[in-house]
């Protein structure tokens, strides 16, 4: 496909990252750059050993180079040497499978590689039509171009990084020299960054996560410490951390929690970070009630808003003590440089308080967004507006009053059952919310009968809440239409090679566990000899008080959201049954109660009769509030 076109300042204008390296790097020979996983460079060393590198790249007429090395600093040399050369840098991770990585660079075609010695009969075998070099072996030559006279010369692209983000499909998105630079600054100057300060980050080495943090930090004299999450433990990590001095860490929002947590209460003194900046999922309470256990009042919260494609779009950063007397965490105010739109589905802008999908505008984002699969670049235009590029994020949010960014999460997560809108973030945070549970992803997947059902796969701690337990407390906060039908229960929610849930594997958990729990496979254990009279008894001990006048309906009696839950929950555990429990708001007198299940229990007309009944149950969300009174 065709790469988008874009007018091009200067190289002059284009050549400032170059400039700005040198001028750090003149100014602050003897500081330390990187602190890698083995071993540290300062500015002077990384400069001599990117020049090295670079002198290699210079005798071959390539465009871009793969580098695929572990985390270390020689990684970091290289993607400087790139930088200097004019080459796209396109790192690739080594804990990759070799046919993700063969099927990668078949779409991409590069012609050299660089990688380590310990690496480099893998990368010769997988990577067969490309020539590879060991960075780390590499003879002295003379060099083509000496480090003095380097230009940017025509190549504007810098780097190549695949992500999957928050809608798990892998994307190779292009950066360019200018717009790096672009973020490079502002983004130091929205995170205070000083000269000589530590920034650690825990991402992983070949994210963008970690490239953005890298130029940032020796862009502003500052020193990187990264670490290497596959063999260092979190013990070793804090160890670093407190041997470093390090006062900014920055990560995930699922990794500095897990790290976070890790830390012993009496150990957090050590530490003497009083900055920490989240990215990469929203900020939910159980995540602020760790680090409030772990740090002082006055250590300052970020929470950016970002992607690959537009890099930082907003920042909202305040004290933890203020944090925490918060309703909910905004993603703050947009950066000067991106322009924030958020759209209805018709594409027109919406006012403040209603949600929209974010549409971010700028001149400093990528140059290109292709999916790797299809290689198409629908979510990026060139021609939106006059000199900027516009990326349809996917994200929904709103405008709250103090005109900040608050995230809703992804658009391809709202989803409608029988004409309900149902947010699928939105039960994930609440389960994230119970002590009892580790983890959960919800998901929409459809059953037998080919009807959307809600499923949430749970990690719970060992014996510490049933299901009735889990949809009685999110029956408390959420509408019942946010209910899930399914809980399934997994050791771990599986992840893709970024880190992110694997949707592929959890809707095939999720169809198996359907396939074998869904009632028309099951058998009914018995059914009551008077149907009424089990209702009356169950009536009465879900609203705890006896029942016996049978004319007034469910929630006449006092019933609500939650009592119609435990009813739905007590007859679908008595009789192997899958009652959604909408049903009960459809037919809330025991009369039509009773013919409802009468049809359930036909038998051959089970299937039938059901399905009739399942799809009179479409049900409006003003008729359920009228329905329980709200």
């Amino acid at each position: 496909m065709k790469c988008l076109k874009f007018n091009r300042l200067t190289s002059l204008m284009t050549d400032l990252l170059l400039r700005k390296y040198k001028e750090i790097t003149n100014h602050n020979p003897d500081a330390i750059a990187i602190h890698a996983p083995d071993g540290s460079l300062t500015f002077a060393q990384l400069d001599k050993l990117s020049d090295h590198i670079a002198n290699h790249i210079d005798k071959i007429n390539v465009k871009s180079c793969l580098v695929f090395m572990n985390p270390s600093y020689y990684f970091f040399a290289a993607l400087v040497a790139c930088m200097k050369t004019c080459k796209i840098a396109v790192p690739m991770d080594p804990t990759h499978p070799d046919s993700h990585l063969v099927r990668i660079a078949n779409r991409i075609l590069p012609q050299i590689c660089l990688t380590s010695s310990e690496l480099f009969n893998r990368a010769s075998k997988v990577f067969r039509t490309v020539e590879c070099f060991s960075v780390n072996n590499l003879p002295n030559i003379e060099p083509t171009v000496k480090n003095s006279e380097r230009q940017v010369s025509g190549n504007f692209e810098l780097h190549r990084v695949f992500t999957s983000g928050s809608s798990g499909k892998e994307k190779l998105v292009t950066i360019d020299r200018e717009s790096l630079y672009n973020h490079a600054i502002e983004s130091a100057e929205v995170y205070n960054y000083k000269a000589g300060e530590m920034n650690a980050n825990l991402g992983r080495h070949t994210s963008s996560i970690i490239i953005n943090s890298y130029w940032r930090s020796i862009l502003s004299g500052c020193s990187l410490i990264c670490f290497d999450l596959k063999t260092e433990t979190f013990e070793q990590i804090r160890q670093k951390l407190i041997a470093s001095n390090t006062n900014r860490l920055q990560g995930s929002s699922s990794v500095m929690g897990k790290f976070i947590q890790s830390i012993k209460k009496r150990d957090i003194h050590t530490l003497r970070i009083n900055h920490l900046i989240f990215g990469g999922e929203p900020l939910n309470p159980g995540l602020l009630q760790v680090v409030s256990k772990h740090f002082r009042p006055g250590c300052l919260i970020t929470l950016n808003y970002s992607s690959t494609e537009t890099m930082l779009i907003s920042v909202f950063t305040t004290s933890l003590k203020n944090i925490k007397t918060l309703k909910s965490i905004p993603a703050g105010k947009p950066v000067p440089t991106k322009k924030v739109r958020l759209v209805d589905e018709a594409g027109k802008e919406v006012k403040n308080g209603e949600p929209g999908e974010v549409i971010v505008s700028s001149k400093y984002m990528a140059l290109e967004v292709l999916d790797t699969d299809h290689y198409t670049n629908a979510i990026l235009m060139e021609k939106s507006e006059p000199g900027l590029r516009t990326y349809l994020t996917g994200d929904m949010a709103l405008w709250n009053e103090e005109g900040d960014l608050v995230l809703l999460g992804r658009k391809d997560r709202l989803i409608k059952i029988n004409g309900v809108r149902i947010d699928l973030t939105l039960i994930e945070k609440t389960l994230d919310t119970f002590e009892e549970i580790e983890n959960a992803a919800v998901l929409a997947v459809e059953n037998n009968m080919g009807n959307q059902q809600i499923v949430a796969c749970v990690v719970r701690k060992p014996e510490s809440i049933s299901d009735l337990d889990i949809v009685n407390r999110l029956s408390d906060e959420l509408h019942v239409s946010h209910i899930p039908t399914y809980f399934v229960d997994v050791s771990a929610i599986p992840t893709n090679l970024r880190g992110k849930s694997d949707q592929t594997k959890l809707i095939g958990i999720a169809m198996d566990y359907i396939r074998n729990n869904d009632y028309q496979k099951r058998t009914i254990k018995k059914r009551p000899v008077t149907i009424e009279n089990f209702l009356l008894q169950k009536w009465s001990e879900v609203l705890d008080k006896p029942v016996i006048n049978n004319s007034k309906s469910f929630f006449a009696e006092g019933g609500d959201s939650l009592a119609a839950s435990e009813l739905t929950f007590a007859i679908n555990s008595e009789f192997g049954l899958n009652l959604e429990t909408v049903w009960i708001f459809r037919n809330p007198h025991i009369q039509a109660q009773i013919k409802f299940l009468e049809t359930v229990f036909l038998g051959e007309n089970q299937e039938t009769e059901f399905t009739k009944h399942s799809d009179r149950n479409i049900i409006q969300e003003d008729e359920l509030n009228r329905l329980i009174g709200w």
